[in-house]
């Protein structure tokens, strides 16, 4: 294999490890992000579940205070009731005073279930507290895990970019520049291997001639998609 080829193929093995490297990188914040997700769905849930329990205890209050309210109310009447001074006048306050005492009754059932339903809403407050404080603790201790990874890979990458700088100093002006231009158009692999006499690249066939030279280490450059050719271990015409 010609030299500069050579050199071209360490050169993108070197990219190979750079991007792979890169990826691990960037994978990071975005399981930082994913953490952070989670943690807000945990508070909101557990806000709606803090809601929820101060909406029932302020409807509790309202219905004790309801319930207190027509208590005063019953007195009231029974104490009027004894200067009623017509018998029709004691029937009417005699049926507001059964009113109010059905009303209270109502409101004692409605207490019950609020009373019962606010402690099944505190169960799950607390739960909810536990977990969100739980995942608060592990989620740190994950991010900072996560945050040193961050910091030993990019120490890697910055000894990884300064091997492939000096790799690609000595590479070939022009086999470089395009090197570099098939890179980042994102065609993949530039230095790609003869497959069954087929470019590796873009699986284009390629002349029997041109396959011979291949094998004996000639440069050679597909005129379809532009990857250097080579011969490897697995090459083979077809």
């Amino acid at each position: 294999m010609d030299e500069k080829i050579k050199l071209l193929l360490e050169l993108q093995i070197m990219d190979t490890k750079v991007d792979r490297l890169q990826e691990e990188i960037d994978a990071i914040p975005r399981e930082i992000a994913i953490h952070e997700r989670e943690m807000e769905d945990l508070k909101r849930d557990y806000e709606e579940k803090k809601k929820a329990k101060e909406t029932n205890d302020g409807d509790k209050a309202q219905a004790l205070s309801d319930k207190q309210a027509m208590l005063e109310r019953v007195t009231q009447i029974k104490t009027q009731l004894l200067d009623a001074k017509t018998n029709e006048l004691y029937r009417a306050m005699q049926e507001q005073i059964k009113h109010a005492e059905m009303k209270i009754s109502d409101l004692d059932e409605v207490i019950l279930d609020l009373m019962y339903k606010d402690d099944e809403l505190l169960r799950v407050l607390d739960a909810a507290e536990q977990e969100m404080e739980r995942e608060q603790q592990r989620s740190e201790k994950r991010k900072a895990i996560l945050q040193e990874q961050k910091k030993e890979l990019e120490e890697k990458m910055e000894v990884l970019s300064a091997e492939r700088q000096e790799v690609f100093s000595r590479v070939d002006v022009r086999f470089r520049d395009k090197y570099e231009r098939q890179r980042f158009a994102g065609k993949g692999l530039v230095v790609v291997p003869l497959k069954d006499g087929n470019c590796g690249g873009c699986h284009t066939n390629i002349p029997s001639q041109a396959g011979v030279e291949i094998s004996q280490g000639q440069t050679y450059i597909c005129p379809l998609c532009g990857c250097f050719v080579i011969w490897d271990d697995d090459s083979s015409f077809s």
